[in-house]
């Protein structure tokens, strides 16, 4: 029986999938439909799941295994999915049609793993692995793809004179395939062959021809200028092809507010508005290209995003909370040319995004909250870009550094020695007199009361984990998995150094909070290192026993439970945080940007997290952009 029916979204696809999945005839091909279908929705997550029960049934089925390789790939899970496919590419002959797809993957995982791996013995072996690999391809298919990448292994390798061979016969391969420019692909196959056989002016006029072609896509043109940047070591000429190759810098924002009437202090008066544009003017225009992360606050965010966006660059603006009660404390209170402004700014803007969607409430503590994800999104963006980024600040260094507010945002970027560019108030208001200005009027703010008493909300870090296969257990497992895999959980939370603030279980779930996203993080990998390293037949489970974990930052509520008679936590981010785990590969630990933003945004050099892409959540919780979070010197 194949599915007739083409899923159109993940929802139908899981709708579905359950009235298949408790059957107990499926055939392999079944499996395959959906698995397929999920991973062309951008669910590898779900997709794995699917086809790892397939392979279970079908072990032999070499279709199943070569997208659960690939969608475990695609969920950065490189080592597992390299496992799978090896030991599949072992039992199959060059004559299998399947056979090269397996042998491209298996070079793409090995090339992946040698751009993450820090010890320099495991690059080198990864290198020689996806060269194997990537050669083996090319020699069966002829295929540019596979080629152009076993040329630049070979290079890596130190092999030049075989780098160059392949790169001749890639470019004679091209040459015969290219017909139309705007096969910006085959373009900078050609640029990447020139240069490993050392024709640099060919190169650059072929990359010249990307870039005249490939618009304004700068996903693709990252990924062009990553092959450059892995041959940078190795060969000549390429600093001029990378500065051809440009992508966009990327600025995190950050500067005070206009003075409203009746300010206490002199800090932005109005009559500095165009000196401010001017500087901000000036400080762009070193940029070719500019990727934009800020509030829009009246006063200095306005202006700055204003500048941004008649520059044709990206605006991603992030709000603290929703926008109406932003609106009342952050840009009304100046007037209604303002409010036009910030209107008019937010209609422009290339995403606006919020720290939370709920209220104010008087809780200051969300505008250092969206501070810091403007930081963590502008570094994670650079970095998917391998781009640089800087913070530019409008700001008054002698003013008091108010939390959330623009010194202390600043403060925290140089304290992680970044580069920052400032534009000095205290300079600009010195050739005018100290006219008096008045401060922010947050009146008749509402607030979250309970039991008499005002709630507010705080930054935290929730993690939701379970035990993958425990519907499976048996009736007589069940000791074994309170007693067993509990009390190794239990193991973890001594050990750890900062332990959570909360746990809860239920069945095999687990709810935890964390004051931090760094201790979550600690908690989330030795939690997941503990599981893969325990052998669980001796503690009287399956041996591939397994967890989900799924992790959010935000602001919760916290007060005492009126049922476990101690402080629990709750509000909207405690379910977000509850719809990451369930859409997790088993294994893994999937985490929200907020997060990941946070943890960039720290400096902790300890964790990294891999992009994953916006991903469906659970229950039809809308979707969200997922990272995987594993160890700095860790590859899967």
């Amino acid at each position: 029986m194949m599915i007739t029916a083409h899923m159109n979204t993940i929802d139908e696809l899981i709708a579905s999938w359950h009235t298949h999945s408790n059957q107990t005839d499926l055939s392999a091909d079944i499996f395959l439909s959906f698995g397929v279908q999920a991973l062309e929705l951008g669910h590898p997550y779900l997709a794995y799941d699917i086809l790892k029960k397939g392979i279970l049934l079908y072990p032999d089925n070499k279709n199943l295994i070569y997208r659960g390789a690939l969608a475990l790939a695609r969920s950065g899970s490189l080592f597992t999915a390299n496992a799978l496919l090896i030991n599949l590419i072992n039992k199959l002959d060059e004559s299998d049609p399947i056979f090269p797809d397996l042998l491209s993957l298996a070079g793409r995982l090995a090339k992946d793993c040698w751009a993450k791996s820090k010890d320099v013995r495991k690059k080198n072996e990864f290198a020689r692995q996806s060269l194997h690999f990537y050669k083996k391809a090319f020699d069966i298919t002829n295929d540019y793809y596979p080629g152009i990448n076993a040329a630049t292994l070979s290079l890596i390798l130190n092999q030049n004179t075989e780098a160059g061979l392949i790169a001749k016969q890639i470019s004679e391969i091209c040459i015969k395939q290219h017909k139309t420019d705007q096969d910006y692909w085959l373009l900078a196959t050609l640029g990447e062959a020139a240069l490993i056989q050392g024709n640099y002016d060919e190169a650059i006029s072929w990359y010249r021809k990307v870039m005249d072609n490939i618009g304004n896509k700068t996903g693709d043109i990252s990924s062009i200028r990553r092959q450059v940047l892995y041959l940078n070591v190795y060969v000549k000429g390429c600093d001029k092809i990378l500065d051809l190759l440009q992508v966009p810098i990327v600025i995190a924002f950050s500067g005070h507010m206009v003075d409203l009437p009746n300010r206490s202090e002199t800090r932005f008066p109005v009559n500095l508005e165009k000196d401010v544009r001017e500087k901000i003017d000036v400080s762009l225009k070193q940029f070719h290209s500019i990727i934009a992360y800020s509030s829009a606050a009246c006063g200095s965010d306005i202006i700055f995003l204003e500048a941004i966006q008649e520059l044709k660059g990206q605006t991603h603006i992030v709000l603290p909370f929703v926008q109406q009660d932003f609106i009342d404390t952050s840009v009304s209170i100046a007037g209604n040319e303002w409010l036009k402004r910030f209107h008019t700014v937010i209609g422009k803007a290339t995403s606006v995004s919020y720290a939370t969607r709920e209220g104010y409430l008087g809780d200051d503590s969300l505008f250092a909250y969206a501070n810091d994800l403007i930081q963590g999104n502008s570094l994670l963006k650079a970095e998917q870009l391998n781009s640089h980024v800087i913070f530019l600040a409008v700001a008054d260094r002698a003013q008091k550094n108010d939390i959330g507010g623009t010194l202390h945002s600043l403060g925290l970027w140089e304290g992680q020695n970044r580069e920052s560019i400032v534009i000095d108030l205290s300079e600009l208001r010195s050739v005018f007199s100290d006219d008096q200005y008045l401060s922010d009027n947050q009146s008749n703010v509402k607030s979250m009361k309970y039991d008499g008493k005002v709630l507010s909300r705080q930054i935290k870090t929730m993690m939701f984990a379970d035990c993958v296969g425990f519907s499976r257990l048996g009736e007589e497992s069940a000791p074994s998995f309170f007693i067993n895999f509990l009390g190794q959980i239990s193991r973890v939370i001594d050990n750890v150094n900062i332990p959570p603030v909360f746990s809860n279980t239920w069945g095999d779930g687990l709810f935890m909070v964390f004051d931090d996203v760094l201790s979550a993080a600690e908690f989330a990998l030795c939690l997941r290192e503990m599981v893969i390293e325990t052998d669980w037949q001796q503690h009287g489970l399956p041996d591939d026993t397994n967890i989900r974990i799924g992790m959010h930052t935000g602001p919760v509520y916290t007060t005492k439970d009126p049922i476990i008679k101690r402080n629990n936590y709750f509000g909207t981010h405690v379910n977000l945080a509850a719809r990451i785990e369930p859409i997790t590969t088993p294994g893994a630990i999937f985490l929200t940007e907020q997060s990941a933003s946070m943890l960039t945004a720290s400096g902790n050099q300890d964790y990294a997290c891999d992009y994953l892409g916006l991903t469906e959540l659970a229950k039809k919780y809308g979707s969200d952009s997922l990272y995987r979070l594993r160890r700095f010197d860790s590859i899967d």
